[in-house]
């Protein structure tokens, strides 16, 4: 008799666990979206550009940013599909979409930068 009861109790506490995590799950599946659409500006965007290697000054790319005063995560360079273009890619925490419009055109008034795209 003991046996039977504590295998009920078991199955009975084990039903209660599984459905409250598939509500926990059900619930953060839900929140994601909102989450997503509430707090965009804190997410790390992407900046991508191409430079002229022989135009373009990377210091200048430097002080474009910090001027709209968003912080440069580590910068990934890489030689572009041409040889004598790199492409750049600024990882940038806390964008808002505010102020990325600034910095797309700050880094197109230097000269050499091209093709500007943003990810994120």
């Amino acid at each position: 008799m003991l046996v039977s009861t504590g295998a009920a109790i078991f199955m009975i506490v084990s039903a209660f666990g599984f459905s409250a995590t598939a509500l926990i799950l059900i619930i953060l599946a839900g929140i994601k979206p909102v989450e997503r659409r509430l707090f965009t500006d804190r997410r790390q965007r992407t900046i991508t550009f191409l430079i002229d290697r022989q135009g373009a000054s990377l210091l200048a790319v430097e002080a474009a940013i910090e001027e709209t005063g968003l912080r440069p995560q580590p910068t990934l360079i890489q030689r572009g599909d041409r040889l004598e273009e790199d492409r750049v890619q600024i990882a940038l925490d806390h964008a808002p979409n505010k102020m990325l419009l600034p910095l797309a055109e700050r880094l197109r008034q230097i000269s050499g930068v091209r093709e500007i795209s943003d990810s994120g």
